[in-house]
């Protein structure tokens, strides 16, 4: 056993380690984190003090006890969780053993029976074995839990009197790779074998001479040896090979050591980190370091393999960057300035403009302050507020005192001053910027006095503008913030008023080329040249444009952040470095897309107020009143390239879970009307600020922003087949490793289907031909009866009332008696008469006689028939237009006797000489008129006879219209109308 006593050695590592925090105010449970578990998907499980929480990569789900709901956890208070093969997580509680079925989001507790019951005991610790066996602590020992049999035993650990009852005060327990379970406890470090169940005792008095029993708990290192912490006697580290122990006080005092760790850091340096104030030891040097700033102690770790370093505290997860931090800050001891920090490069080494005695200083490639051009300055109160290049030892300062040429090498200032009567004498010499030309020619821009131009010795400086407005009658004056040449040589200079404002060199002339664009007033604080395009910004956008064709393009940086631009920078491969309120953006001008950088990258602050500034080496400077920031572009953005993975977390059909396969379509049912889709990237280092995007084809034509959290829910969506694509991006602006393509169908309800509208089509179209069918049978039927009924009342009624009018003839020749003559007379005319109206009803029985072509053909030849008679001159007019169309038995019959009445009553009242039947049809309407030149008779007089009721009731049991015109001595007219159907 080796015994050494370590003090805290100064690491050669900056303490400015990234980080995050995620506590309650981001929807932790509980700041009391007791856990945290990765299981086989990456999904992050945190155990609090209030809950079991759930982090996907966007959304912290949070599983609570509910008495109502027996689904529900046990208890709130999570003291461990793991996985086993199956995919089933165990969790224990202060009340008990619960299993969780995520994918039906369901926990059931465990009431495990048999020899030892824990169910209702606090679980502290599960480990579970190959054939998904489970072990279990709890205050009373460790269990072995046979999940087939569901039976528990307890395993003791042997001894004696209080060494059997602290043996088995087990505080912590896992598997080595060899599936040996080790079981620390308040009398030494234990093994247990699965397979033949022998317990050895590993660390006792007999190996470690400073044993003292109270051992915390423990961690398998790379090589196989175990990390054990101890309740107050420091750290051990065993060799399970050899069985040696060797122990490591702890600077200063000892301490209880509930957590352990091993992590690589960004030098490769392996450590074991402890949980008070994240202690570091070296392996390599046996010594403790401090390796973290701040006041933090954990509770549990979980470590990347990547790098990223999680700790459960009680103030919430701090989530530590242990890569390495190309970020290298300088901090200021007081503000530098109450102005603008002033930046240029000089032999490699930066200058840096500020106030008073920090009025310009030069910092090295480390950011250590190397050169002093401060103490010759004369003025109590002076500011730096730009810096320019003047040759290879000078620099050119605008200052709130006018114009400092300042000599590098030897450490002398020249100061110069602008005159006129005309300006504002207090801010004349408050030169804001100052700027050389390739003519040699500088160019000053004194605040809110327009734009100056000066010969290389500063002798001669001129007003060459005031500005472009007017204000109550007065020349408004510009506010040059920054100027550049173009390839043209001509000037462009930013207004922090009226933004960009152009100076063509060959026609001596300064316009605003933008001005329709962007409005008379518009902020543009700097302006920059690259390759023939200038750029500039506005708010949250970046102003770009060629300098021959002066086109202009806005680029909106709001998918990356929301807030301003306060300056920018261009890298020596043309990528535009932006700083704003809400960290670093950079944005890749070929490959069009963004990178975003926090203080979970590094730097010292996300609220970014300085100047960007690139030097000829490549290495972007930013400087703020606070702090500098030197980093090389190329490496922080090789930094973060890591690609992300994305999942499709879950989908929730009508509030109820869906098992999700994204390789195959999905087919839901019609009443499926609300669909939630969840979806997450795996990026743990700031997880809460990941984006996620979204795009239903076919109904959104560009990508749709859904905020930090990966969840879309759609509401009545129409019967259909839908493609949802989405993806997502980390809080650097990478995006995930593809895009998500979710395909799915609404079916359509069954009556809409194209299979039942055949199908009724069929049902329909067999209703109708079975109702074709009886009709058209029906009539076969019906004629078939009208053909025997016509034939019997012809052949049999008919031949008997022929042979009584023959008889009646006869028996008349013969009968010489008056009166038996008139009856005979009478019998013979009545039979006449009842054959020709039994003739008329034969004829209308017959089916063969339905048209009304037949039905008139049998009128003209009764007409004719009786006008010939009479010696009346008649005309029958019948069109050919009605030579199909049919009626009813019912219908023709009411039509040929109302125009048999008709007729008749002309030959026997009319005492016509001539008469006309015109018969017309116009579909759908029938028009039939009976007309004579007779004696007619007055309309006044009441003709009621029953001939006339009854041709009234005919046409009103057909729905025809009826009239008759008539005259004395002018002729009668009958006219029927009726619709054929």
């Amino acid at each position: 056993m080796i015994i050494l006593n370590c003090s805290i050695a100064n690491a050669q590592i900056t303490k400015n380690v990234p980080y995050r925090v995620i506590d309650e105010s981001n929807r932790l449970s509980d700041n009391n984190v007791t856990c945290i578990y990765k299981d086989n998907t990456g999904f992050l499980w945190i155990g609090t003090a209030s809950g079991l929480d759930l982090l996907d990569g966007s959304t912290i789900t949070v599983f609570k006890n509910s008495p109502a709901d027996t689904n529900s956890i046990s208890n709130n208070y999570i003291q461990w969780v793991t996985q086993d093969s199956s995919g089933f997580f165990w969790v224990g509680t202060k009340n008990g053993l619960n299993k969780f079925d995520f994918q039906q989001r369901k926990f059931s507790t465990v009431a495990v029976l048999g020899y030892g019951k824990v169910n209702n005991d606090g679980i502290n610790e599960i480990a579970v074995d190959p054939s998904n066996n489970l072990y279990v602590t709890n205050g009373k020992g460790l269990f072995f839990y046979d999940r087939k049999k569901n039976i528990a035993f307890p395993i003791e650990l042997p001894g004696i009197g209080i060494d059997k009852a602290q043996n088995n005060h087990i505080s912590h327990i896992a598997f080595d790779k060899n599936y040996t379970l080790w079981i620390s406890t308040f009398n030494g470090l234990w093994s247990y074998s699965i397979k033949t169940h022998q317990i050895k005792s590993e660390i006792n008095r007999e190996n470690d001479k400073q044993f003292a029993g109270l051992y915390t708990n423990f961690i398998f290192d790379r090589s196989g040896n175990i990390w054990l912490g101890t309740w107050n006697s420091g750290l051990k580290e065993f060799n399970p090979q050899t069985k040696t122990v060797r122990s490591f006080a702890l600077p200063n005092a000892n301490f209880e050591i509930i957590a352990l760790q091993e992590i690589i850091d960004n030098n490769g340096k392996d450590l074991i980190i402890i949980n008070n104030q994240l202690l570091c030891f070296d392996k390599q040097t046996n010594k403790f370091i401090s390796r973290f700033p701040g006041n933090i102690s954990a509770n549990t770790f979980y470590f990347f393999t990547d790098g990223l370093f999680w700790v459960g505290t009680k103030k919430g997860i701090v989530i530590l960057k242990l890569g390495k931090n190309y970020f290298q800050q300088h901090l200021f001891p007081n503000e530098l300035t109450s102005q603008n920090v002033a930046l240029q490069e000089w032999k490699n080494n930066l200058l840096v403009g500020g106030e008073n005695k920090n009025f310009l200083k030069l910092f090295d490639k480390n950011l250590e302050i190397i050169g002093d051009f401060s103490n010759h300055i004369l003025f109590k109160k002076i500011d730096c507020l730009s810096l320019f290049p003047d040759g290879e030892d000078d620099v050119v300062c605008g200052t709130t005192e006018g114009i400092a040429h300042i000599n590098l090498k030897n450490n002398s200032t020249q100061f110069y001053h602008l005159h006129d009567t005309t300006s504002q004498q207090n801010l004349l010499n408050f030169i804001s910027f100052i700027f050389k030309d390739s003519f040699g020619q500088w160019w000053i821009f004194p605040w809110r006095n327009g734009i100056w131009k000066s010969d290389a010795d500063f002798l001669h400086p001129k007003k060459v503008f005031s500005g472009f407005l007017k204000r109550h009658g007065v020349q408004k004056q510009l506010v040059i913030a920054a100027a550049c040449e173009d390839q043209n040589r001509n000037l462009w200079f930013g207004d922090y008023d009226e933004g960009i404002i152009f100076y063509k060199r060959k026609t001596n002339t300064f316009s605003k080329p933008f001005v329709s664009l962007m409005g008379e007033f518009t902020n543009a604080s700097q302006v920059l040249y690259y390759k023939n395009y200038c750029y500039s910004f506005s708010a949250s956008n970046i102003l770009k444009w060629n300098t021959d064709s002066l086109i202009l393009h806005t680029i909106p940086v709001s998918q990356v952040t929301d807030k301003d631009i306060t300056s920018m920078a261009l890298d020596s491969l043309g990528n535009l470095w932006l700083s704003t309120d809400e960290g670093l953006v950079v944005y890749n001008q070929v490959k069009k897309i963004f990178r975003h950088f926090t203080i979970a990258d590094g730097l010292p602050a996300n609220k970014m107020e300085g100047n960007l500034f690139c030097g000829k080496n490549g290495t972007m400077y930013f400087g703020s009143v606070d702090y500098l920031l030197q980093f090389q572009p190329e490496k922080v953005l090789a930094s973060i390239e890591k690609i992300p993975a994305i999942r499709l977390t879950e989908l929730l059909v009508n509030n109820q879970i869906q098992a999700v396969d994204e390789s195959r379509k999905h087919i839901f049912s019609p009443n499926a009307h609300n669909f939630i889709f969840a979806w997450s990237i795996l990026s743990f280092a700031d997880p809460l600020n990941n984006k996620y995007y979204y795009q239903l084809k076919g109904v959104d034509k560009n990508w749709r922003f859904a905020g930090n959290m990966g969840r879309v829910e759609f509401v009545n969506l129409s019967p259909g087949h839908y493609t949802l694509l989405l993806k997502g991006e980390n809080e650097n602006g990478i995006s995930a490793n593809k895009i998500l393509q979710f395909d799915f169908t609404i079916q359509l309800p069954f009556w809409k289907t194209t299979w039942f509208v055949f199908l009724i089509i069929a049902l329909m179209a067999i209703i109708f031909y079975g109702l074709y069918r009886y009709r058209i049978n029906h009539i076969r039927k019906l004629e078939a009866l009208r053909n025997r009924i016509s034939l019997n009342l012809h052949d049999d009624i008919g031949s008997t009332l022929s042979s009584i009018s023959i008889l009646s003839a006869l028996a008349l020749h013969k009968e010489k008696n008056r009166e038996t003559q008139d009856i005979l007379e009478t019998i013979k005319n009545n039979a006449i008469s009842l054959m020709d109206e039994m003739d008329d009803i034969v004829w209308s029985i017959n089916p063969r006689n339905d048209s009304l072509h037949s039905l008139f053909l049998r009128i003209r030849s009764f007409a004719a028939k009786l006008f010939e008679a009479k010696n009346i001159n008649y005309k029958i007019e019948i069109p050919n237009s009605i030579l199909h169309i049919k009626m009813t038995m019912q219908n023709r019959q009411h039509l040929y006797l109302i125009l048999k009445e008709a007729i008749n009553n002309l030959i026997k009242y009319s005492a016509c000489s001539e008469a006309g039947i015109a018969v017309n049809f116009h579909k759908p309407l029938l028009s039939i008129s009976i007309e004579d030149n007779g004696k007619g008779f007055s309309m006044n007089k009441d003709y009621a006879g029953n001939g006339l009721k009854n041709m009234k009731k005919r046409a009103d049991a057909l729905g025809a219209n009826l009239k008759i015109q008539s005259k004395d001595n002018e002729g009668t007219k009958v006219n029927l109308t009726l619709k054929i159907k």
